[in-house]
């Protein structure tokens, strides 16, 4: 149990120290610099998230952003990270920060809670402790980790890469024969983790494309056992109603992309040898 809370207590300083780090950088660029707005693509989403903190609706079609015919919000933009940001600042009690403030603080304490991911993920692969905090501290350090994180710019991978990283421990956890009585909680929990990285961050795809490839390599050579078929099904289905249910995914025809298309012939097949096999 000692070793329990010692372990919290030096995983929660990493993620301390990730946060103080990113900020600090972000700190100074704005003592530095007068003026310090968000720009490009960030600017845009700031917008959307303003709003959303204002308690507004986001527009189907914004002529602000783009004149005269005006940008389909739904359509062309991933929005979803944005009505967190928004809901949460309107959840804060009085005192709170003003909005820019919060929306640049906001990233690199989402962002570091892959600190407690990528420790789970390497102390469930490697069965060392020591290892998952080394990994941890190391993502929580490096200057490619900190130099996108710091809250200068809002990307919405920064919001998607702590989600993908705890759809890994939670597909691990699922797969793993000690932890079967756990299994729908562990794929149910993915999928929604999953389907949440999608909707945020169109670049989860790329991660979504490595999954079914490693599922479709394990089938060929016949490695794949039952609970990760299953757990496999479970994240299609999650995938195949939000390509249904959400404006942006549904206008990219995500349901119909080739990973999606492997994913459904795949589950037809193992359907096709389960019948056969009866």
């Amino acid at each position: 149990m000692k070793k329990t809370y010692l372990t919290g207590l030096i995983l929660f300083s990493i993620y301390a120290l990730a946060v103080i780090i990113r900020i600090g950088v972000c700190v100074y660029h704005q003592d530095r610099y007068d003026f310090f707005p968000f720009t490009s693509e960030s600017a845009l989403l700031y917008r959307y998230a303003r709003i959303a903190a204002q308690g507004q609706s986001i527009p189907e079609i914004d002529y602000m952003a783009q004149h005269p015919e005006g940008l389909p919000v739904w359509r062309n933009i991933s929005v979803g990270v944005e009505l967190v940001m928004g809901c949460i600042y309107r959840c804060l009690p009085e005192g709170k920060p003003d909005f820019h403030s919060f929306a640049r603080y906001f990233t690199p304490f989402f962002f570091c809670l892959g600190v407690v991911g990528i420790y789970l993920v390497t102390s469930h692969i490697l069965k060392d402790k020591f290892s998952g905090l080394t990994a941890s501290l190391f993502y929580a350090v490096c200057l490619p980790a900190v130099i996108r994180s710091t809250g200068q710019e809002i990307s919405k991978e920064n919001f998607a890469l702590p989600l993908i990283i705890f759809h890994i421990w939670f597909f691990l956890k699922a797969c793993d024969r000690q932890q079967r009585s756990k299994f729908l909680i562990n794929s149910l929990t993915g999928g929604l983790i999953l389907i949440t990285a999608l909707i945020w961050w169109e670049g989860t795809q790329i991660y979504f494309y490595i999954l079914v490839t490693f599922v479709v390599f394990k089938y060929l050579i016949n490695k794949a056992d039952s609970a990760l078929i299953r757990f496999f099904v479970i994240q299609i289905v999650f995938c195949s109603l939000a390509g249904v249910l959400v404006p942006y995914l549904r206008a990219h025809y995500f349901v119909v992309s080739y990973p999606m298309l492997i994913s459904l012939s795949l589950r037809s097949e193992e359907h096709t040898s389960e019948l056969q096999s009866h």
